[in-house]
């Protein structure tokens, strides 16, 4: 058993791809290595009992994992980190939509890529039509919401997918850079246990969300760039890991199945990968003893503003209240911080996921006036049948833990009466 609370400083990951097409399994903690013990996240919960007590009683029950970093930046020539671990990979969690952050990046470095290795002045506002790659598929070539163009843009899914979650734009996004290449990108950024191994709300067999369809780009001067259809010959899987059999039972097309969900085929990222990635993105300042990311000035502007922004805020894609509550847009942190700051002095970057009974929150959180920093990542997991895909799952609950979390981490770190 890991010791669960560290406090833990960087060490440099050491994974290259090998050549060959299956991907190493993720039976060890990413790049953490503990320095001294440590009880502050287990001494925040534990002395907050009226808040947390239902979850430090059992926390395997609830599957709480936890990670949180504290960004010094007294010299803001070389920002430092200090990281504090509860439960860190203790067992496996679906990481739902907070892996749409690894897509959005990697879709900009691949056009990045395409222009160094065409000369093509491809960007991330021209227009792409997805040819359909399945019988049930029909040729994509418009999208009402963009409102500037009406047409399909690397940018655009970009947006609805950080913005809204929304999971047809992921997929597209999916699609475009290709699982093989996804996979190599992410192994470059120096997150070799990261899987992507579906598209998402879109149910396909494991040899077909491995290909890619046609995709066209459409160039200013009426010429056409194609990227042909695709099949990675990359295997992924989380053979190995702890934890995969989740749940008594599920349901599956009306029936109910009377044993556990096996997640060994399913989308894997660990707190600390999504975490780094997050911070690689908002703070390339910080040295995370890993590779950066190969993000233009431009680039990064595009996913930090679909990561900071309400969607009320959006002119492009525009959303209405009907689409999107108010409160619905914030990040699932942002309340709890709210009991201690005004909202106008928070600046948050943050992507959030739920499905399965697992919700999780990834966030990186400044307090305005004081510029105090830190980046919060927990998951857990709140499924009171124990049966998946029934929809019966209590996330309210899993709300509340997050929003009393985030108060008592910036209470804590911030020193707020």
């Amino acid at each position: 058993m890991k010791t669960p609370l560290l406090t833990l400083t960087l060490a440099l990951l050491a994974s290259t791809l090998s050549g060959t097409p299956a991907m190493a399994q993720d039976t060890q903690p990413d790049n953490l290595s503990a320095t001294q013990q440590s009880n502050l996240i287990e001494q925040l919960l534990t002395d907050n009992p009226d808040k947390f007590s239902t979850f430090t009683a059992d926390p395997a029950k609830y599957k709480l994992q936890i990670l949180l970093s504290v960004i010094d930046g007294t010299d803001p020539n070389h920002p430092t980190i200090t990281r504090h671990a509860y439960r860190l990979q203790e067992e496996y969690f679906y990481p739902a939509s907070t892996i749409k952050i690894f897509a959005s990046a990697a879709a900009l470095i691949r056009l990045q890529d395409i222009r160094e290795e065409t000369n093509i002045p491809i960007q991330h506002n021209t227009p792409i039509v997805i040819h359909p790659l399945f019988d049930d598929e029909e040729l994509q070539d418009a999208d009402p919401t963009n409102i500037a163009t009406g047409k399909i843009t690397v940018e655009h899914e970009i947006r609805k997918t950080l913005l809204v979650s929304s999971n047809s734009a992921y997929n597209h996004l999916f699609e475009f850079v290709g699982h093989q290449q996804l996979h190599q990108t992410l192994q470059q950024a120096g997150l070799p246990n990261v899987r992507l191994n579906h598209r998402l709300s879109e149910f396909r067999s494991p040899q077909d969300n491995r290909r890619s369809p046609q995709i066209d780009f459409i160039l200013d001067d009426g010429t056409t760039h194609t990227i042909p259809e695709r099949t990675s010959n990359l295997i992924t899987d989380n053979a190995g890991m702890n934890g995969l059999l989740i749940g008594d039972a599920y349901m599956s097309a009306g029936q109910l199945i009377n044993q556990p969900l096996d997640f060994q085929l399913k989308n894997h990222a660990s707190i600390q990968a999504l975490q780094d990635f997050l911070i690689k993105i908002v703070r390339p300042d910080i040295d995370l003893c890993s590779p950066t990311l190969p993000l233009s000035n431009a680039d990064r502007d595009i996913l930090l503003s679909a990561l900071s922004q309400h969607p009320h805020d959006s002119t492009n894609p525009i959303y209405t209240e009907k689409e999107v509550s108010q409160d619905a847009g914030f990040p699932v942190f942002q309340p709890g911080l709210e009991r201690l700051f005004p909202r106008e002095e928070l600046l948050i970057y943050a992507k959030s996921g739920g499905a399965y009974g697992f919700r999780i929150e990834n966030a990186i959180i400044t307090h305005i006036p004081t510029g105090q920093t830190f980046t919060l990542t927990a998951t857990l997991y709140t499924n009171p049948d124990k049966i998946l895909n029934n929809d019966h799952y209590d996330y309210d609950l899993a709300h509340q833990f997050l929003e009393d979390l985030a108060e008592t981490v910036a209470q804590e770190l911030w020193k707020q009466p």
